[in-house]
C-alpha cells in the first residue's frame, strides 16, 4: 500500500484527502459504510466526512487531482463511503492502483525493506519520501488510545468480580427470611437433598436469566447510544462487540458458586469457627487472634530491619503479607476489648451480633491494608521517578518528524494561527543503516576503548550516561542563529563536552568528543547534539542536510482539544508518513498512578457493598433479639447505643487499617522523601459508609413487636392449691405489676 496527498474535488467543492493505494483489490482499507470497494484503477472510495464537506455520494464522478502538479488529475467513479471508527474527521480516499511505481508517491506503507527490495534508500535518506512499518503504526495507535478506552479492558471482570459479590450478599441476606420455607418443605415430609435441589434451581434459573437480560439489556443501550458516546471521544463507532467470553465466564461462576453452595458453606463454617464468624464473639482475646497478631507483627520487624540496608533487601517486599495478617487478627482483638466493660446481659447479647460481622471485617481489613499499601507506595514511587528521570520530551509539546522543509514552513504558520506560541525546528542529517553518527557521554568512549569493543551494549551499564531519556542520541543541525554547539545536559559527563559515535552496521567506533553548552530543551525524542548550520564538523563527520526537519511544537498542550484536533489534521496532511509523539496527555507516570487510584476507589466501593449485604443480613438474622428489646422497654437511646456499639468493633477495625496500610507502603516504597498522594485512604472509609445504614437497620423496629404481642412467661404464686404460671403481653411492662394475691 502506498499513501500520498490529493485534492478532491465534486462540483464547485474541494478537499484535501490522504489517497491511499493498493495494488491488492482485495485489500480493503477502511470499514465499508456504504456503496462498495473500487475493483479496478477506475473508482475509488472516500471518507463519509470527505464527502459530506464535497457534497458527493456513491455514483457521483469526482476529480483526483495531484497537489504537486495541478494539472494532472483524473475523473474517478466514487464507488463507496468508509468510516474510521477512532477518527470521527476522517479525510481519506482509497484506490487500487496495479501499476503503481515507487517514484510516484510520498509515502509508502509496508513491511518490506524500503532499501533493499523496493531500492527507496536514496529517496528517503534525502527526505523526498517515506515509509512506516505495520509495527510502528501499531506501537503508536496503542501509545494514543485514549486512557478511559484503554482501561475499559478490565471493565468486564471487574464487574463481573462486583456481580459476583453482589449475587453473593443477596444470597447470604436471604438465607435467615428463607428459614420459614425451608422448615415448611421439611415438615411436609422433603428431605434435606430435595429442598437444596429446589433452592439450588431456582437460584440457577434466576441467575442465567439475569445474566442473559442484562446482556442483552447492555448490549441495546450500547448499541443505541455508540453514536453519542463515540462522539465525545471524537470517534464514530459503528457496532458493538458482546464479550460473549466474560458472559459465559460470569454465568459458569455464578453457577459454579451455586452448585457447591454445600461445600462453600462447609468451609465457611470451618473458617468461621477459626475466626469468630459463626459464633458469639469470645469474652476476651483468643490465642488464634494473638498468634496472628504476632506473627504479622513478626513480619513486619523483619521487613523494618531489611529497610535500613544499603540497598534495602528483597525481606521489605514481605511488609504488605505482614500489615495483612495484623488486619486479619484486629476484629478477634478490638471486638472483645470493646465489649468487655459492658455489662453480662448486654455482652451476652452484643457478642452474638457482633459475631456475624466477624468474619467480613476481617476480610474487609486485609483488602483495605493490601489494596491501601500498594496504591500508596505506586503513587509515592512513580512521583520520585516522575521527579528525578528526564523527561522525554517538554512537557505539552507535538513533536513531528520528519517534516519536508517546505511543510515544516507551513505547519509553523498553522501553528501560530492556532494560537501556538514557541516552535523549535531542527534540520536532520543524511543517515542510513549502514552510516550513522550518533552522541553519547565521553565515559562511555573510555569503556570502549578500556574493553576494546565496538559493540556498546557490551561494557558495563554504568558507563552509560545515567541521567537522561536516551544515553545514545542523534546529532541535527540547528538554526541560522546558533553560535556553538548544544547538548542534551545529561550527557555532559564533565560538564563541558559530548563524546561521538560513528555506527557502521553492528560496529561504533568513536569519533572524537565535542564541547557544547547544556541544552534542557534538549534529549529524549529531541536530538541530543545540536551544532551550527557553518559548523565544520558537520564537514569532518561527513554529515550534509537531509532537506527533512524535525518539529516541536513546544506549547501544543495548551491549545484547546479541538485546535490540537485540526492541528493533527494539518500535521497528517503536510506530512503523512512523520512520526508525531504527544506528550499534551497523560504520561506513563499519571496512568499509573490513575490506574491504582481506580483499583483503590472500585476496592473500596466492594468493601462498601459487602459490608453493608453482611450487616443486613446480620440484622435480619437478629430480628427476635430485636423485637425482644422494644418489648421489654428499651428507650429508643438505649437502642442506638447498643447499635453504635455493635458497629464499634468494625469502624474501629476499619479505622486501624490506615495506619497500617501506610506503615507497609513506607517500608518497601523508595527512601526518597516524596508524596504518597490521598487515593490510598479511600478504601476503609468507602467501606465505613455502610456502619450507618447498618446502625439504622440495627435499630428499625421489627414488624410486629409494637403491635402483636411478645409472650414473656413469669412465676405465679400457689393457687387453690396448685402451682400456675400467667402471661402478660409486651404492653405489660414486667415492672408495673406485681404477682397477683
Amino acid at each position: 500500500m502506498a499513501e500520498q496527498r490529493a485534492q478532491v474535488r465534486h462540483a464547485a467543492a474541494e478537499v484535501g484527502v490522504d489517497l491511499r493505494v493498493t495494488t491488492e483489490p482485495s485489500l480493503h482499507l477502511g470499514v465499508l459504510a456504504e456503496g462498495r470497494f473500487p475493483s479496478d484503477s477506475s473508482g475509488l472510495t472516500l471518507s463519509t466526512y470527505a464527502a459530506e464537506l464535497l457534497d458527493a455520494e456513491p455514483g457521483d464522478v469526482v476529480r483526483v487531482v495531484d497537489p504537486a502538479e495541478p494539472t494532472a488529475f483524473e475523473d474517478l467513479v466514487l464507488t463507496g463511503l468508509t468510516v474510521d471508527p477512532s477518527d470521527r474527521q476522517d479525510l481519506t480516499a482509497t484506490q487500487v492502483g496495479p501499476d503503481t511505481s515507487p517514484d510516484e508517491v510520498a509515502a509508502w506503507f509496508t513491511d518490506t525493506d524500503p532499501y533493499g527490495t523496493l531500492g527507496l534508500g536514496a529517496q528517503i535518506d534525502a527526505g523526498e519520501i517515506g515509509y512506516r512499518s505495520t509495527a510502528s503504526v501499531a506501537e503508536e495507535a496503542a501509545a494514543s488510545t485514549p486512557v478511559a478506552v484503554a482501561d475499559a479492558a478490565f471493565a468486564e471482570p471487574g464487574l463481573a468480580l462486583l456481580v459476583l459479590v453482589v449475587l453473593g450478599g443477596i444470597v447470604v441476606a436471604a438465607v435467615p427470611t428463607t428459614r420459614a420455607d425451608r422448615e415448611g418443605l421439611r415438615a411436609a415430609g422433603w428431605s434435606a437433598g430435595r429442598v437444596w435441589r429446589l433452592y439450588r434451581g431456582v437460584l440457577v434459573m434466576t441467575t442465567l436469566a439475569g445474566v442473559a437480560v442484562g446482556t442483552a439489556a447492555v448490549s441495546l443501550l450500547l448499541l443505541v447510544a455508540r453514536e453519542p458516546v463515540s462522539a465525545v471521544l471524537g470517534e464514530q463507532w459503528q457496532g458493538i462487540d458482546v464479550p460473549w467470553a466474560w458472559v459465559g465466564v460470569l454465568a459458569g461462576s455464578c453457577v459454579a458458586a451455586i452448585w457447591s453452595g454445600r461445600l462453600l458453606a462447609g468451609v465457611a463454617r470451618l473458617f468461621g469457627s477459626l475466626v469468630g464468624g459463626s459464633t458469639p464473639t469470645p469474652r476476651r482475646v483468643t490465642g488464634f487472634s494473638l498468634l496472628l497478631l504476632l506473627g504479622g507483627t513478626a513480619v513486619l520487624a523483619v521487613a523494618e530491619i531489611a529497610s535500613r540496608s544499603d540497598p534495602p533487601g528483597q525481606l521489605t517486599l514481605l511488609a504488605p503479607l505482614g500489615a495483612a495478617v495484623v488486619a486479619a487478627a484486629l476484629p478477634g482483638i478490638v471486638l472483645p476489648v470493646l465489649l468487655a466493660r459492658v455489662p453480662p446481659a448486654t455482652r451476652s447479647l452484643s457478642q452474638r451480633v457482633t459475631g456475624g460481622l466477624h468474619v467480613v471485617t476481617a476480610v474487609v481489613c486485609v483488602v483495605c491494608v493490601l489494596v491501601g499499601s500498594r496504591t500508596a507506595q505506586t503513587t509515592h514511587d512513580t512521583v520520585v521517578f516522575e521527579t528525578t528521570s528526564s523527561a522525554s520530551q517538554p512537557a505539552g509539546s507535538l513533536v513531528v518528524s520528519p517534516v519536508p522543509q517546505a511543510a515544516a514552513d507551513e505547519l509553523t504558520s498553522a501553528y501560530a494561527a492556532a494560537g501556538g506560541r514557541t516552535v523549535e525546528r531542527f534540520r536532520l542529517v543524511e543517515e542510513s543503516p549502514a552510516s550513522m553518527v550518533r552522541v553519547t557521554g565521553t565515559a562511555l568512549l573510555a569503556c570502549m576503548e578500556e574493553a576494546g569493543t565496538t559493540d556498546p551494549d557490551t561494557v558495563d551499564p554504568l558507563c552509560f550516561p545515567q541521567d537522561t531519556y536516551a544515553p545514545v542520541n542523534t546529532v541535527a543541525i540547528g538554526p541560522a542563529d546558533l553560535e556553538r554547539p548544544a547538548a542534551d545536559p545529561g550527557l555532559l559527563d564533565d560538564a563541558s563536552g559530548v563524546g561521538l559515535l560513528h555506527f557502521t552496521g553492528a560496529d561504533a567506533t568513536p569519533a572524537g568528543t565535542v564541547e557544547a553548552a547544556p541544552e534542557d530543551g534538549l534529549g529524549g525524542n529531541l536530538p541530543g547534539l545540536v551544532l551550527p548550520p557553518d559548523d565544520p564538523l558537520l564537514g569532518e563527520l561527513g554529515l550534509q542536510p537531509a532537506g527533512a526537519e524535525l518539529v516541536v511544537l513546544v506549547d501544543h498542550g495548551k491549545l484547546s482539544p479541538e485546535t490540537r484536533a485540526e492541528l493533527r489534521a494539518t500535521v497528517s496532511r503536510l506530512a503523512p508518513t512523520a512520526q508525531v509523539i504527544d506528550a499534551s496527555g497523560s504520561s506513563d507516570y499519571e496512568r499509573s498512578r490513575g490506574v491504582v487510584a481506580a483499583t483503590s476507589l472500585v476496592a473500596g466501593a466492594l468493601a462498601l457493598g459487602l459490608v453493608l449485604l453482611v450487616g443486613l443480613s446480620v440484622a435480619t438474622s437478629n430480628g427476635l433479639a430485636r423485637g425482644q428489646l422494644v418489648a421489654l422497654g428499651a428507650s429508643g437511646r438505649r437502642r442506638w447505643g447498643l447499635a453504635v456499639l455493635w458497629v464499634a468493633g468494625t469502624g474501629a477495625c476499619l479505622l486501624l487499617t490506615l495506619p497500617l496500610a501506610f506503615l507497609a507502603a513506607w517500608l518497601t516504597s523508595i527512601d526518597v522523601d516524596a508524596s504518597y498522594g490521598a487515593a490510598w485512604a479511600l478504601t476503609a472509609p468507602l467501606a465505613a459508609l455502610a456502619l450507618p445504614a447498618v446502625v439504622v437497620a440495627l435499630v428499625r423496629v421489627p414488624a410486629g413487636a409494637g403491635s402483636e404481642s411478645v409472650m414473656v412467661a413469669r412465676p405465679l404464686t400457689p393457687m387453690n392449691g396448685g402451682l400456675g404460671s400467667r402471661t402478660t403481653s409486651g404492653d405489660d411492662r414486667i415492672h408495673e405489676r406485681g404477682p397477683p394475691a
